[in-house]
């Protein structure tokens, strides 16, 4: 059998390969078992630096040319499949549970600090029910009513205008992000002008 194709390289010492994941073997001299899977270190024309190769049931490789050779720990190196188990599983089960629990709270945080609340400022992102801002202005949070489907009452930063808001009209912004944003507008006003 010649090289293999498909063989995914997790790290330097796990790979994959038909949906099944192979570790190095870490003995010195690990003895070589059918299916095995070694990657070659030397460069040779029948056997190409890097190639993956499957054990035969003799621990032998078929290389390019079509002769087997025995495996080498100097010039191959040695994977083995990962055979699952109860102390697997639970190992998975418990990364699974902890991995989960680290996304709920970084979910949580990231809402909360989205979240939007009196003297925060915010672009106007939705302009569906909105009636007197155009999308990109810039509002500042003056009140909240929560028992309303427009809980907040965003004022112009100009302090012309105000109206009450749907949460998904609004994106939270930084005080720099706001500041940034009404100089741009500026100098794009100005820049129409002397356009003109």
């Amino acid at each position: 059998m010649a090289k293999l194709n498909g063989v995914l390289t997790v790290s330097e010492d796990v790979i994959e390969y038909g949906g099944a994941r192979y570790e190095k073997e870490t003995d010195f001299y690990p003895q070589p078992k059918e299916g095995d899977i070694v990657r070659n270190v030397e460069n040779y024309t029948f056997l190409p630096e890097g190639a993956y190769y499957v054990l035969n049931g003799s621990g032998r490789l078929c290389d390019e040319d079509g002769d087997y050779h025995d495996y080498d720990s100097d010039e191959n190196v040695l994977f083995r499949k990962v055979v699952a188990s109860s102390d697997t599983l639970a190992a998975k089960r418990t990364q699974l549970a902890t991995l989960t629990s680290e996304i709920a709270q970084l979910e949580a945080q990231l809402a909360e600090e989205s979240r939007l609340t009196v003297g925060d400022y915010a672009r106007v992102t939705d302009i569906t029910s909105v009636d007197d801002f155009d999308e990109g202005d810039i509002v500042k949070i003056m009140r909240i009513k929560n028992d309303t489907n427009y809980p907040l009452c965003g004022d112009s930063v100009l302090g012309d205008k105000g109206e009450w808001f749907a949460v998904a009209s609004l994106t939270k912004i930084t005080p720099t992000e706001a500041r940034a944003l009404l100089i741009a507008k500026i100098d794009a006003h100005f820049g129409r002008q002397e356009a003109e």
